[in-house]
């Protein structure tokens, strides 16, 4: 790759993340509630990070799924509470994702259609995959609960009414 499609690539990629971010931010004037304006700067401090920390991925396809996932983050509604914790629990983790220097978890692949299923329900999923002895994720509590086969580890996670999610995770060289 030369340099003049190196910078070719940059300048896409920074249009549709600008894009992105200027339509988020006509659109979150409406709000008026401090606590959404709170996570409105939250999504928006966040958005900006990604804008620069995205251009260190290798790959293109990477850079893609990458600004595929901002862009759906950018298109969900602002107007309900949840819709807008949900929206950046996702961006705070693709934000920490991306200092890695590469994607991984649920980013590998493009997001799906229609609405997201809370962060944490859809880490759950990812996990209950690659461990199949897990019990299957729902959303109803416990989300997850397992006991390793030597009896010296403990993992369960429930939620908590509206609030979020307990993660509780023990471990003992005797036992539990």
């Amino acid at each position: 790759m030369n340099i003049k499609s190196f910078f070719t690539i940059v300048k896409k990629h920074l249009t549709i993340l600008t894009s992105c971010f200027a339509y988020t931010i006509t659109k979150q004037k409406k709000l008026e509630t401090p606590m959404s304006y709170k996570d409105v700067e939250e999504f928006k401090i966040a958005l900006k990070e990604i804008a620069y920390t995205s251009l260190n991925l290798t790959s293109e396809y990477d850079r893609v799924r990458c600004a595929e996932w901002v862009r759906k983050l950018c298109g969900i509604a602002t107007d309900n509470l949840e819709d807008c914790k949900v929206r950046n629990d996702y961006i705070q983790y693709l934000k920490i994702t991306l200092r890695s220097g590469l994607l991984h978890g649920i980013f590998m692949h493009l997001p799906p259609d229609g609405d997201l299923k809370p962060l944490s329900e859809h880490l759950g999923q990812e996990i209950v995959k690659r461990i199949p002895s897990l019990s299957d994720v729902g959303p109803i509590a416990p989300y997850m609960k397992y006991q390793s086969q030597d009896g010296k580890a403990y993992l369960s996670i429930k939620k908590i009414g509206g609030k979020g999610v307990f993660c509780y995770m023990a471990v003992s060289p005797d036992g539990i």
